[in-house]
């Protein structure tokens, strides 16, 4: 056993050399922006932990890794740190980072995840919304008017982006039909609600 985490510690220390000379350029950078889908990620997964233990019992909350109080906890601790770290990049990174607050409030506790437009609706505009912000970030233009900033006109990109979640997203739930009667009263949610 300690000859394989050995060998496990040699190979895991040679991925970081490989990427040594990128760890303040991008490894940092993309993981403190990552961070920003926590919220989204931690507040679903406590909506519903009964569907997660019959879909993905590896998740934290069901596999007993935290409790259900301590994640929305968490979740609200990602909440105002995204919202500082927005700030601090650039004022108008808080925009899409605010918007993107409220679309997971709206998704999850106004039932707008159990109705199969909403919930396209919700993702093909909030994931590219969250990724206005890195866009933002990266950019790093001198000042401008907020108005010119956020006009979507400059991220042709971000249309697509929307266009491609709104037109798949709802494939990947058909990988968590077994656990939809825990969350929807339904087996057929999924079918239901998309096609």
């Amino acid at each position: 056993m300690r000859k394989a985490l050995q060998l496990l510690r040699y190979h895991l220390w040679t991925l970081v050399l490989f990427t040594w000379s990128d760890i303040k350029t991008t490894l940092i950078p993309v993981s403190v922006l990552g961070l920003g889908i926590a919220q989204f990620n931690i507040n679903n997964q406590a909506i519903s932990p009964e569907e997660d233990a019959k879909n993905k019992p590896w998740r934290p909350i069901p596999s007993g890794r935290i409790s259900l109080r301590n994640a929305m906890i968490l979740r609200w601790i990602s909440v105002v740190y995204c919202c500082l770290l927005s700030f601090y990049l650039r004022k108008a990174v808080l925009i899409p980072s605010a918007f993107f607050t409220c679309f997971v409030f709206v998704y999850n506790y106004l039932g707008w995840d159990r109705n199969g437009f909403m919930k396209i609706f919700m993702l093909a505009y909030g994931y590219p919304n969250m990724a206005l912000g890195a866009v933002l970030v990266a950019e790093c233009p001198g000042p401008a008017p907020l108005a010119e900033i956020l006009d979507w006109k400059k991220y042709p990109e971000l249309i697509v982006f929307s266009l491609v979640i709104a037109t798949t997203v709802h494939a990947q739930d058909f990988q968590d039909v077994e656990g939809d009667p825990h969350r929807y009263g339904s087996e057929r949610f999924i079918m239901d609600c998309h096609l």
